[in-house]
């Protein structure tokens, strides 16, 4: 009986011996797994740190006198009154050169210190008493602006305009000219892209000497230029730097 339980190893020895080689292989297994994990979570962190480190650097923005100039496109509706037509409506003759209504378009570069140059062509359509169906006037406009407060969004502005002008009926050229105006107005920034504006101005047109037909009057060309009073409300639409 002695032999036997000497000879024979108990279940319980048979348990004990392997259980040690067990554990540790699954030790070794739990960290291998720890250390693929560690890596993978370190990886991002290190390329983030060496990619975008400039963007955590604060960087200031430019000075406004450092900007480029924006292109603006303007869209404009007037109304117009002659304050003088002087030989465009001899006397004893019906006048062709009456009070009327246009569009206009512009486009202006403006830079950040408030100057603008502008570059723009409009329609005017005016009472042509009878002579003319409508008297048409065309002006090619070449001006320069200046803005005061340019950090506020409702600002003044005043301007200066070199005109080249035609003028006949129902958009047929029967004379041409050119003159000046001045103008002056507020503009009301409604988003970074968007502004309206109003404004008024004072202009003054020489046309050269023509004849209506329909009444074989002689007209313009000798006497002062005409004079006119327009108001204006127009629409940036767009702005593009």
């Amino acid at each position: 009986m002695v032999r036997r339980k000497d000879a024979l190893p108990t279940s319980s020895s048979k348990r004990k011996e392997p259980t040690r080689p067990t554990s540790l292989l699954l030790a070794r297994f739990g960290l291998c797994v720890q250390a693929v994990i560690a890596v993978w979570c370190a990886t991002p962190i290190q390329a983030q740190d060496v990619v975008p480190g400039e963007a955590q650097v604060f960087v200031l923005p430019p000075e406004p006198a450092d900007l480029p100039p924006d292109l603006q496109v303007y869209a404009r509706f007037t109304a117009i009154a002659p304050l003088f037509t002087g030989d465009m409506c001899p006397s004893g003759s019906q006048c062709i050169f009456g009070g009327g209504g246009g569009v206009a378009g512009e486009i202006q570069r403006r830079w950040p210190s408030g100057w603008s140059a502008s570059l723009g062509y409009g329609w005017s359509f005016l009472d042509g008493g009878g002579v003319f169906e409508i008297g048409v006037l065309q002006q090619l406009r070449l001006g320069f602006v200046r803005a005061f407060l340019a950090g506020n969004r409702l600002h003044p502005f005043v301007g200066a305009s070199l005109v080249g002008a035609g003028f006949g009926d129902s958009f047929a050229v029967e004379t041409v000219g050119g003159g000046m105006e001045v103008s002056g107005g507020m503009e009301l920034e409604l988003t970074a892209a968007i502004s309206i504006y109003a404004s008024a101005a004072l202009g003054g047109l020489a046309f050269s000497q023509f004849k209506t037909l329909d009444d074989g009057v002689e007209r313009a060309g000798r006497g002062a230029p005409v004079t006119l009073f327009s108001l204006s409300v127009g629409l940036a639409i767009v702005q593009l730097r």
